[in-house]
């Protein structure tokens, strides 16, 4: 994927990858921003139940406002790739923040987890939560 370009966001370096997606850092040639893109991973992007499944995750999330929620900035499909295009934020993740804690700190972490995760589910209702990690959530401080 590095290198490729999709609609017109050239795909820079791959940021993460679980179950449901693959997201890349990539340059939106037309704004001149930085943006991530989440793309269905290989093995299941021809399911048409995966494909409709984030659009649905698109779809919640850009229903949510809130300055702890990244925007999504489009959703679409090209050369066989489904994907949500949604604002990029630097720093690290959550899961990084807690590595990095005093170990007296890291004994809260599963308590700290799941109080991140009321929080940015708050809003998003049935499964458009099911899948928050520590690894999905930004720290741009």
């Amino acid at each position: 994927m590095i290198g490729q370009i999709i609609s017109h966001y050239r795909i820079i370096e791959k940021l993460g990858s679980g179950g449901m997606g693959e997201v890349y850092l990539a340059a939106d040639q037309r704004l001149g921003r930085k943006v991530a893109v989440k793309f269905l991973p290989a093995e299941i992007a021809s399911d048409q139940r995966a494909r409709q499944r984030l659009l649905r995750e698109a779809q919640t999330a850009a229903t949510l406002d809130h300055p702890n929620i990244c925007a999504i900035y489009e959703v679409g499909q090209e050369g066989g790739h489904s994907f949500i295009v949604l604002q990029y934020i630097e720093g690290e993740t959550l899961a990084t923040k807690f590595k990095h804690q005093q170990p007296d700190l890291r004994a809260q972490q599963p308590r700290r987890c799941r109080q991140w995760r009321r929080t940015a589910c708050t809003k998003m209702p049935g499964e458009g939560c099911r899948a928050s990690l520590p690894g999905d959530g930004r720290f741009d401080y």
